[in-house]
């Protein structure tokens, strides 16, 4: 079986630093290839790189079951696996072994202390812009797996996610954005780079959608953060430290245009 990767797809899988991890973001819009791309990767690690561990989490376990699991089911029968041949998959314990080695495990990550235990190669969240900064980092702590091969040489720890732009300035936006560190990548893939899709599907949401959702949704830009502000120039920029003096009364106000409200 021979893929054809969409160009975003490419720069995805591959790594262009010599950093021992690699943490990647891959936003799109609808029908971008966001899940085919994210399960492929990890499939392809896992036939990389024998008796290694790699773990596909989601907020809820339900969402990796009837999305991403089925992904890998697909991928693998486009390479060729045969289920209890050349793989097994353990429905108790939600996991999926090759003949090689290598496990591939589904969980839900709406409970990070659940999985401190583990210790893994690589990670791929679904739908990143559900799960919590702590559910991140808990992940970043996993991939710690000592139990490197001579025989995988170029390997690296990888963490890669793909998810719909997020409706405010979250995690995502922080790390990816605002404050990337060198090995943070962030990969913006509009619905219509995928060429395998019809004509008439990206025709029809350009005619259904406003613009604002469109740009999110289609184009898998981020939100205008400062549409319905009262400030409209407002920003991070405008932050600064302030000493809070015991003297003077303290005000506290309420933004009802927010929700949750703050």
């Amino acid at each position: 079986m021979k893929y054809k990767l969409l160009p975003k797809q490419k720069e995805f899988m591959e790594v262009p630093h010599n950093l021992q991890l690699d943490v990647v973001m891959y936003q799109g819009g609808y029908g971008s290839g966001k899940t085919w791309a994210g399960s492929l990767l990890g499939l392809m690690l896992a036939r990389k790189y024998a008796g290694s561990r790699g773990l596909v989490g989601a907020k809820e376990y339900e969402l990796v079951k009837n999305t991403t699991l089925q992904s890998y089911f697909e991928h693998l029968e486009n390479m060729g696996y045969k289920k209890d041949r050349d793989f097994l998959y353990n429905k108790n314990d939600k996991k999926i072994t090759l003949n090689n080695g290598s496990e591939i495990l589904f969980k839900g990550l709406d409970a990070p202390e659940k999985f401190k235990s583990l210790n893994l190669h690589w990670a791929e969240i679904e739908e990143a812009l559900q799960i919590s900064d702590s559910a991140f980092k808990q992940l970043l702590a996993r991939l710690r797996n000592t139990n490197k091969k001579l025989s995988w040489g170029d390997f690296r720890f990888r963490l890669f996610g793909h998810t719909n732009p997020q409706p405010n300035k979250g995690w995502i936006w922080k790390r990816f954005v605002e404050n990337p560190k060198e090995n943070y990548r962030l990969i913006i893939a509009p619905t219509f780079d995928n060429t395998f899709l019809p004509e008439h599907f990206i025709e029809s949401m350009k005619e259904e959608y406003n613009p604002e959702y469109y740009r999110i949704n289609v184009l898998g830009e981020f939100c205008n953060y400062s549409s319905g502000l009262v400030v409209k120039n407002f920003s991070s920029d405008n932050e600064k430290a302030i000493e809070y003096n015991k003297d003077l009364p303290l005000y506290l106000t309420c933004d009802f245009n927010v929700d949750p409200m703050c």
